[in-house]
This record gives C-alpha cells, structure tokens and sequence, in this order.
C-alpha cells in the first residue's frame, strides 16, 4: 500500500470516528440538545485534527473556507473541515487513478 493510500485509509477511519462519536446532527430537538451536539461535535472535530495534524497534515482557513494540505494534495471546501478531507479523499483517489 503507498504511503498516499495509507492517508487516504486514516482520513476515511479519521472521518467515521467523529461521525460514530458524535451521530447525526439532531433535526426536530431543543435548542439545548442541539448545543450539546455543536460542542460535542466541534470537540470531535477538534481531536481529529490535531490526530491528521500530527501525521503531516496542514489544515488553514483561506478565504472564510477550509482547506487541507496531506501528502502534497489539496483541497478546499466551503462548508467544514469535514467536507474539505472529503474533497481532499476525492483529489487522492484522482491522484492515485482511483474513480472516488
């Protein structure tokens, strides 16, 4: 396995551990329960980069935006750091001739 699959693979297992810690996002809830969600969910996300972090990747906020620098690929997103990885998965796989 390359060293660009094996990042793919952390950020794939990096991804479905805050989805698994966290659930989905509540809809139809009290203001409260949905707060507790945000905080758990930010601290979620909070450790998993500090986790990629500490592998290499480079994570910053150009423009209002996110963006992940791993393993000389790119990606941005304008929605979380969650869907810049997810873009950054995408650009991987192009990179490695994988359909994603």
């Amino acid at each position: 396995m390359s060293d660009l699959n094996k990042l793919v693979t952390a950020v794939l297992v990096a991804l479905d551990h805050v989805d698994d810690e966290t659930g989905p996002r509540p809809v139809h809830c009290r203001f409260d329960e949905l707060d507790e969600w945000n905080k758990l969910h930010r601290a979620a996300v909070e450790n998993m980069k500090v986790d990629l972090e500490e592998r290499g990747a480079k994570f910053s906020n150009p423009s209002g935006g996110y963006a992940v620098r791993f393993g000389g690929v790119y990606a941005t997103s304008t929605s979380s750091i969650e869907g810049a990885l997810r873009n950054w998965v995408t650009a991987a796989h192009k990179r490695l001739g994988k359909a994603a």
